[in-house]
Protein backbone atom coordinates (compact mmCIF):
# COMPACT_ATOMS: atom_id res chain seq x y z
CA UNK A 1 0.00 0.00 0.00
CA UNK A 2 0.93 3.76 -0.67
CA UNK A 3 2.65 5.30 2.55
CA UNK A 4 1.02 8.53 4.38
CA UNK A 5 2.54 11.87 4.36
CA UNK A 6 5.11 12.30 6.77
CA UNK A 7 5.57 8.58 7.00
CA UNK A 8 8.14 7.93 4.70
CA UNK A 9 11.89 8.27 5.93
CA UNK A 10 12.95 10.77 3.18
CA UNK A 11 10.91 13.87 3.21
CA UNK A 12 11.52 17.70 2.71
CA UNK A 13 10.90 20.52 4.63
CA UNK A 14 7.59 21.35 3.05
CA UNK A 15 5.82 17.66 3.60
CA UNK A 16 6.51 17.02 0.09
CA UNK A 17 8.52 13.43 -0.80
CA UNK A 18 10.64 12.31 -3.36
CA UNK A 19 8.83 10.81 -6.38
CA UNK A 20 12.19 7.79 -6.17
CA UNK A 21 10.76 6.90 -2.38
CA UNK A 22 7.54 5.88 -3.60
CA UNK A 23 6.91 1.80 -2.14
CA UNK A 24 4.07 -0.30 -3.67
CA UNK A 25 3.19 -3.32 -1.29
CA UNK A 26 2.01 -6.06 -2.85
CA UNK A 27 -0.29 -7.97 -1.33
CA UNK A 28 -4.53 -8.95 -1.04
CA UNK A 29 -6.39 -6.61 -1.87
CA UNK A 30 -9.53 -5.25 0.23
CA UNK A 31 -12.83 -5.97 -0.89
CA UNK A 32 -14.24 -2.74 -1.59
CA UNK A 33 -17.88 -3.90 -2.49
CA UNK A 34 -18.45 -3.56 1.47
CA UNK A 35 -17.27 0.20 0.78
CA UNK A 36 -19.50 1.21 -1.79
CA UNK A 37 -23.27 2.57 -0.78
CA UNK A 38 -26.33 0.89 -1.74
CA UNK A 39 -28.62 1.44 -4.41
CA UNK A 40 -31.60 2.93 -3.62
CA UNK A 41 -34.88 1.70 -4.93
CA UNK A 42 -35.59 3.70 -7.79
CA UNK A 43 -32.60 6.22 -7.86
CA UNK A 44 -30.90 6.88 -10.90
CA UNK A 45 -27.43 7.53 -9.65
CA UNK A 46 -25.32 5.39 -11.07
CA UNK A 47 -22.69 4.66 -8.07
CA UNK A 48 -19.09 5.56 -8.26
CA UNK A 49 -16.52 2.82 -9.17
CA UNK A 50 -14.20 1.54 -6.35
CA UNK A 51 -10.39 3.55 -6.41
CA UNK A 52 -9.04 0.34 -4.83
CA UNK A 53 -9.57 -2.97 -5.11
CA UNK A 54 -10.36 -6.61 -7.06
CA UNK A 55 -7.48 -8.68 -8.01
CA UNK A 56 -4.81 -7.40 -8.66
CA UNK A 57 -3.14 -7.73 -12.12
CA UNK A 58 -0.19 -9.17 -11.75
CA UNK A 59 0.68 -9.48 -15.45
CA UNK A 60 4.98 -9.01 -16.10
CA UNK A 61 5.43 -5.05 -17.05
CA UNK A 62 2.59 -3.53 -15.55
CA UNK A 63 3.71 -0.97 -13.35
CA UNK A 64 2.70 2.04 -11.45
CA UNK A 65 1.60 5.26 -12.91
CA UNK A 66 4.31 7.89 -11.90
CA UNK A 67 2.37 11.05 -10.23
CA UNK A 68 1.62 13.62 -11.96
CA UNK A 69 4.10 17.17 -11.42
CA UNK A 70 3.35 20.44 -11.73
CA UNK A 71 2.62 22.35 -14.70
CA UNK A 72 5.59 24.81 -16.21
CA UNK A 73 5.56 28.28 -14.80
CA UNK A 74 4.79 30.83 -16.82
CA UNK A 75 7.73 33.23 -18.45
CA UNK A 76 8.47 36.21 -16.21
CA UNK A 77 6.92 34.88 -13.39
CA UNK A 78 8.46 35.02 -10.04
CA UNK A 79 9.86 31.86 -8.41
CA UNK A 80 7.80 29.89 -5.97
CA UNK A 81 7.74 31.24 -2.47
CA UNK A 82 10.13 28.04 -0.36
CA UNK A 83 6.97 28.05 2.59
CA UNK A 84 3.76 29.55 3.27
CA UNK A 85 3.65 33.10 4.58
CA UNK A 86 6.93 34.13 2.81
CA UNK A 87 7.13 37.37 1.42
CA UNK A 88 7.42 37.25 -2.76
CA UNK A 89 10.59 38.53 -4.07
CA UNK A 90 10.29 42.03 -5.61
CA UNK A 91 10.63 42.58 -9.42
CA UNK A 92 13.66 44.04 -10.38
CA UNK A 93 13.02 47.92 -11.64
CA UNK A 94 13.51 48.08 -15.64
CA UNK A 95 16.16 49.78 -17.05
CA UNK A 96 16.14 52.40 -20.43
CA UNK A 97 16.37 51.09 -23.61
CA UNK A 98 17.68 54.27 -24.91
CA UNK A 99 21.50 54.61 -24.82
CA UNK A 100 21.35 58.33 -24.05
CA UNK A 101 18.83 58.41 -20.95
CA UNK A 102 19.59 61.80 -20.48
CA UNK A 103 17.52 63.38 -23.07
CA UNK A 104 14.35 60.97 -22.45
CA UNK A 105 11.73 61.56 -24.82
CA UNK A 106 8.09 61.61 -24.22
CA UNK A 107 5.23 58.82 -25.11
CA UNK A 108 4.60 58.77 -28.87
CA UNK A 109 6.64 62.14 -29.26
CA UNK A 110 9.52 63.84 -30.87
CA UNK A 111 10.03 66.23 -28.22
CA UNK A 112 11.20 66.18 -24.49
CA UNK A 113 8.92 65.44 -22.21
CA UNK A 114 8.10 67.56 -19.32
CA UNK A 115 9.36 66.99 -15.36
CA UNK A 116 12.72 65.74 -13.98
CA UNK A 117 14.86 63.27 -15.67
CA UNK A 118 14.54 59.85 -14.22
CA UNK A 119 18.33 58.16 -13.63
CA UNK A 120 18.60 55.11 -15.30
CA UNK A 121 18.08 52.17 -13.68
CA UNK A 122 15.79 54.53 -11.20
CA UNK A 123 12.12 52.53 -10.08
CA UNK A 124 9.43 54.59 -11.35
CA UNK A 125 5.90 54.66 -9.95
CA UNK A 126 3.11 53.53 -12.37
CA UNK A 127 -0.12 54.69 -12.37
CA UNK A 128 -2.82 52.38 -11.42
CA UNK A 129 -4.80 50.24 -13.37
CA UNK A 130 -8.46 51.25 -14.46
CA UNK A 131 -11.13 50.23 -11.63
CA UNK A 132 -14.15 50.82 -14.21
CA UNK A 133 -14.87 50.29 -17.57
CA UNK A 134 -14.59 52.56 -20.59
CA UNK A 135 -18.12 54.64 -21.42
CA UNK A 136 -19.31 53.03 -24.54
CA UNK A 137 -21.07 55.67 -27.33
CA UNK A 138 -23.79 55.19 -29.55
CA UNK A 139 -22.17 52.68 -31.92
CA UNK A 140 -20.95 50.93 -29.05
CA UNK A 141 -17.14 52.60 -29.17
CA UNK A 142 -15.25 54.34 -26.28
CA UNK A 143 -16.85 57.70 -26.17
CA UNK A 144 -12.93 59.31 -25.33
CA UNK A 145 -12.61 59.02 -29.31
CA UNK A 146 -15.25 61.19 -30.63
CA UNK A 147 -13.59 63.62 -28.02
CA UNK A 148 -10.17 63.46 -29.95
CA UNK A 149 -11.60 65.17 -33.03
CA UNK A 150 -11.21 68.81 -34.08
CA UNK A 151 -14.31 70.80 -33.54
CA UNK A 152 -16.12 70.95 -36.88
CA UNK A 153 -14.29 68.44 -38.80
CA UNK A 154 -16.13 66.66 -41.11
CA UNK A 155 -17.15 63.50 -40.26
CA UNK A 156 -16.62 61.47 -43.81
CA UNK A 157 -13.95 58.86 -44.83
CA UNK A 158 -10.66 60.37 -46.16
CA UNK A 159 -10.38 61.24 -50.31
CA UNK A 160 -14.13 61.68 -50.13
CA UNK A 161 -15.66 64.65 -51.52
CA UNK A 162 -18.44 66.18 -50.34
CA UNK A 163 -21.33 66.81 -52.53
CA UNK A 164 -22.08 70.14 -52.82
CA UNK A 165 -25.80 70.38 -52.67
CA UNK A 166 -25.78 74.90 -52.82
CA UNK A 167 -28.12 75.92 -55.64
CA UNK A 168 -29.20 72.27 -55.70
CA UNK A 169 -32.88 73.25 -54.30
CA UNK A 170 -35.40 75.70 -55.50
CA UNK A 171 -38.87 76.43 -55.74
CA UNK A 172 -40.84 76.41 -59.26
CA UNK A 173 -41.84 79.93 -58.78
CA UNK A 174 -38.00 81.21 -57.63
CA UNK A 175 -36.88 80.26 -61.47
CA UNK A 176 -36.98 83.15 -64.27
CA UNK A 177 -40.26 84.10 -66.05
CA UNK A 178 -39.98 84.13 -69.53
CA UNK A 179 -43.64 85.00 -71.21
CA UNK A 180 -44.22 83.50 -74.61
CA UNK A 181 -45.73 86.53 -77.33
CA UNK A 182 -48.00 84.91 -79.33
CA UNK A 183 -48.83 81.96 -77.57
CA UNK A 184 -52.05 82.83 -75.60
CA UNK A 185 -49.98 83.76 -72.04
CA UNK A 186 -47.94 80.70 -72.05
CA UNK A 187 -44.76 81.61 -69.39
CA UNK A 188 -41.79 79.34 -69.54
CA UNK A 189 -39.99 78.37 -66.44
CA UNK A 190 -36.04 77.45 -67.26
CA UNK A 191 -35.47 74.04 -65.40
CA UNK A 192 -33.07 72.12 -67.29
CA UNK A 193 -30.67 75.89 -67.75
CA UNK A 194 -31.31 76.31 -64.15
CA UNK A 195 -29.89 73.21 -62.49
CA UNK A 196 -27.78 73.04 -66.13
CA UNK A 197 -28.93 69.44 -66.47
CA UNK A 198 -26.84 67.48 -69.55
CA UNK A 199 -28.94 64.27 -69.16
CA UNK A 200 -32.52 65.03 -70.65
CA UNK A 201 -34.54 67.96 -71.18
CA UNK A 202 -37.14 69.81 -67.86
CA UNK A 203 -39.18 73.00 -67.87
CA UNK A 204 -42.27 74.01 -66.10
CA UNK A 205 -44.71 76.31 -67.71
CA UNK A 206 -47.17 77.90 -65.58
CA UNK A 207 -50.65 79.61 -66.06
CA UNK A 208 -51.87 82.73 -63.48
CA UNK A 209 -54.98 82.52 -65.01
CA UNK A 210 -57.48 79.65 -66.15
CA UNK A 211 -57.90 80.00 -69.77
CA UNK A 212 -54.16 80.43 -70.49
CA UNK A 213 -52.12 78.16 -72.25
CA UNK A 214 -49.65 75.71 -70.42
CA UNK A 215 -48.25 73.33 -73.40
CA UNK A 216 -47.69 74.93 -76.83
CA UNK A 217 -49.34 73.00 -79.68
CA UNK A 218 -46.52 70.75 -81.32
CA UNK A 219 -45.72 68.35 -82.84
CA UNK A 220 -42.08 66.70 -81.93
CA UNK A 221 -40.57 65.58 -85.73
CA UNK A 222 -37.04 64.64 -84.37
CA UNK A 223 -38.45 61.58 -82.45
CA UNK A 224 -38.15 63.04 -79.23
CA UNK A 225 -40.30 61.47 -76.38
CA UNK A 226 -42.07 63.67 -73.54
CA UNK A 227 -43.88 63.24 -70.50
CA UNK A 228 -45.89 65.76 -68.82
CA UNK A 229 -46.82 65.60 -64.97
CA UNK A 230 -49.40 68.32 -63.97
CA UNK A 231 -47.49 69.25 -60.81
CA UNK A 232 -50.61 71.87 -59.49
CA UNK A 233 -53.45 73.23 -60.55
CA UNK A 234 -55.99 71.28 -63.58
CA UNK A 235 -55.27 71.48 -67.44
CA UNK A 236 -57.31 70.23 -69.93
CA UNK A 237 -54.73 68.53 -72.48
CA UNK A 238 -55.36 67.74 -76.28
CA UNK A 239 -53.85 64.85 -77.29
CA UNK A 240 -53.99 63.76 -81.18
CA UNK A 241 -57.55 65.31 -81.28
CA UNK A 242 -58.82 63.78 -78.11
CA UNK A 243 -59.49 66.04 -75.27
CA UNK A 244 -58.34 64.73 -71.18
CA UNK A 245 -58.93 66.19 -68.16
CA UNK A 246 -55.94 66.33 -65.97
CA UNK A 247 -56.15 67.30 -62.52
CA UNK A 248 -52.51 67.72 -59.96
CA UNK A 249 -50.83 64.61 -60.18
CA UNK A 250 -51.83 63.30 -64.08
CA UNK A 251 -48.91 62.39 -66.30
CA UNK A 252 -49.30 62.53 -69.85
CA UNK A 253 -46.74 60.53 -72.03
CA UNK A 254 -46.68 61.16 -75.49
CA UNK A 255 -44.24 59.14 -78.12
CA UNK A 256 -42.63 60.47 -80.90
CA UNK A 257 -45.03 62.32 -83.11
CA UNK A 258 -47.86 62.60 -81.26
CA UNK A 259 -49.45 66.37 -81.32
CA UNK A 260 -50.38 67.76 -78.15
CA UNK A 261 -51.05 71.00 -76.16
CA UNK A 262 -52.85 71.83 -72.99
CA UNK A 263 -54.82 74.95 -71.37
CA UNK A 264 -54.93 75.83 -67.72
CA UNK A 265 -58.42 75.07 -66.45
CA UNK A 266 -57.52 76.55 -63.01
CA UNK A 267 -55.50 79.71 -61.89
CA UNK A 268 -52.05 78.45 -60.88
CA UNK A 269 -51.56 75.73 -63.04
CA UNK A 270 -48.06 74.12 -63.29
CA UNK A 271 -47.34 71.54 -65.88
CA UNK A 272 -43.68 69.95 -66.12
CA UNK A 273 -42.35 68.33 -69.31
CA UNK A 274 -39.72 66.22 -69.30
CA UNK A 275 -38.08 64.52 -72.84
CA UNK A 276 -35.07 63.51 -74.63
CA UNK A 277 -34.95 61.48 -77.99
CA UNK A 278 -34.50 57.73 -77.23
CA UNK A 279 -30.89 55.95 -78.21
CA UNK A 280 -29.08 59.21 -78.33
CA UNK A 281 -27.46 61.12 -76.02
CA UNK A 282 -29.35 64.31 -74.68
CA UNK A 283 -28.69 67.83 -75.99
CA UNK A 284 -30.24 70.92 -75.32
CA UNK A 285 -32.72 72.15 -77.61
CA UNK A 286 -31.74 75.37 -79.98
CA UNK A 287 -35.58 76.22 -78.61
CA UNK A 288 -34.56 77.70 -75.27
CA UNK A 289 -32.35 80.46 -76.47
CA UNK A 290 -35.02 81.71 -78.96
CA UNK A 291 -38.06 81.65 -76.18
CA UNK A 292 -35.01 83.31 -73.63
CA UNK A 293 -34.12 85.66 -76.60
CA UNK A 294 -37.76 86.70 -77.61
CA UNK A 295 -39.02 86.84 -74.37
CA UNK A 296 -36.68 89.20 -73.61
CA UNK A 297 -37.18 91.28 -76.81
CA UNK A 298 -40.71 91.52 -75.84
CA UNK A 299 -39.56 92.73 -72.46
CA UNK A 300 -37.57 95.88 -73.69
CA UNK A 301 -34.06 94.56 -72.50
CA UNK A 302 -32.49 94.68 -76.39
CA UNK A 303 -29.04 93.80 -74.72
CA UNK A 304 -29.99 90.63 -73.06
CA UNK A 305 -32.16 88.99 -75.91
CA UNK A 306 -29.25 89.52 -78.12
CA UNK A 307 -26.46 87.91 -75.46
CA UNK A 308 -29.24 84.45 -75.81
CA UNK A 309 -29.06 84.43 -79.88
CA UNK A 310 -25.34 84.83 -79.55
CA UNK A 311 -25.42 81.76 -76.95
CA UNK A 312 -27.65 79.73 -79.46
CA UNK A 313 -25.15 80.59 -82.24
CA UNK A 314 -22.38 78.92 -80.17
CA UNK A 315 -24.04 76.24 -78.97
CA UNK A 316 -25.04 75.11 -82.34
CA UNK A 317 -22.77 77.51 -85.39
CA UNK A 318 -24.21 74.67 -88.26
CA UNK A 319 -27.83 75.14 -87.88
CA UNK A 320 -29.48 77.74 -89.83
CA UNK A 321 -32.28 78.46 -86.97
CA UNK A 322 -29.94 80.45 -84.85
CA UNK A 323 -28.81 82.97 -87.73
CA UNK A 324 -32.87 83.23 -88.53
CA UNK A 325 -33.98 83.88 -85.54
CA UNK A 326 -31.34 86.61 -84.60
CA UNK A 327 -31.89 88.35 -88.00
CA UNK A 328 -36.00 88.62 -87.09
CA UNK A 329 -35.04 90.38 -83.72
CA UNK A 330 -32.77 92.84 -85.37
CA UNK A 331 -35.63 93.38 -88.10
CA UNK A 332 -38.11 93.99 -84.82
CA UNK A 333 -35.87 96.18 -83.66
CA UNK A 334 -35.54 98.50 -87.16
CA UNK A 335 -31.60 97.16 -87.89
CA UNK A 336 -32.05 96.15 -91.51
CA UNK A 337 -28.21 95.71 -92.21
CA UNK A 338 -27.65 93.56 -89.40
CA UNK A 339 -31.30 91.68 -90.13
CA UNK A 340 -30.07 90.92 -94.11
CA UNK A 341 -26.60 90.04 -93.11
CA UNK A 342 -28.08 87.28 -90.69
CA UNK A 343 -30.80 85.84 -93.25
CA UNK A 344 -27.90 85.36 -95.83
CA UNK A 345 -26.11 83.67 -93.22
CA UNK A 346 -28.70 81.53 -92.45
CA UNK A 347 -29.60 81.37 -96.37
CA UNK A 348 -26.29 79.81 -96.92
CA UNK A 349 -26.65 76.62 -94.68
CA UNK A 350 -30.42 76.21 -96.01
CA UNK A 351 -31.76 78.39 -98.52
CA UNK A 352 -34.81 76.41 -99.00
CA UNK A 353 -36.33 76.21 -95.78
CA UNK A 354 -35.12 80.26 -94.92
CA UNK A 355 -36.95 81.40 -98.21
CA UNK A 356 -40.17 79.09 -97.00
CA UNK A 357 -40.38 80.64 -93.47
CA UNK A 358 -39.61 84.41 -94.48
CA UNK A 359 -42.42 84.59 -96.85
CA UNK A 360 -44.60 84.23 -94.34
CA UNK A 361 -43.62 85.73 -91.34
CA UNK A 362 -44.66 88.78 -90.15
CA UNK A 363 -41.15 89.95 -88.18
CA UNK A 364 -39.31 90.31 -91.63
CA UNK A 365 -42.10 92.58 -93.00
CA UNK A 366 -39.66 95.74 -93.02
CA UNK A 367 -37.56 93.71 -95.32
CA UNK A 368 -39.73 93.08 -98.20
CA UNK A 369 -39.07 95.35 -100.32
CA UNK A 370 -35.60 95.14 -100.23
CA UNK A 371 -33.42 93.58 -103.43
CA UNK A 372 -31.50 91.26 -100.66
CA UNK A 373 -34.61 89.59 -99.50
CA UNK A 374 -35.99 89.36 -102.84
CA UNK A 375 -32.64 87.47 -103.49
CA UNK A 376 -32.80 85.12 -100.33
CA UNK A 377 -36.66 84.44 -101.00
CA UNK A 378 -36.02 83.46 -104.85
CA UNK A 379 -38.21 86.66 -106.01
CA UNK A 380 -36.31 88.73 -107.98
CA UNK A 381 -36.12 87.36 -111.17
CA UNK A 382 -40.47 87.23 -111.34
CA UNK A 383 -40.27 90.76 -110.04
CA UNK A 384 -37.87 91.60 -113.01
CA UNK A 385 -39.76 89.56 -115.83
CA UNK A 386 -42.97 91.51 -114.11
CA UNK A 387 -41.60 95.27 -114.82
Amino acid sequence: MLRRTREHPRLSRDGRRDRRDIRVELGPARDATARLPRRRPGGRRRPARPAVGGTPDRREGRRLCGPLGRRRRAARRGPRAPARGAAAPLRPARRDLRQDAGAVLARRRRRARHGAPRAPGQARIRRRARRRLLHLGRHREPGGARRRGRTGRPRRARGTEEADVSGRIAHIDDLERFPIEGQDGLTWRPVRRYFDIRAFGVNAYTAEEAGQRVVEEHREQDGHEELYVVVSGRATFMVDGEEHDAPAGTLVHCPPGTLRGAIAAEPKTTVLGIGAKPGEVFQPSGWEWTFAGNSLLTQGKEDEARAEFQAGLEAYPGAWQGHYNLACAEAKLGNSDAALEQLELAAEIDRAAVAKWALEDEDLDSLRGDPRFLAITGQSETDGTGS
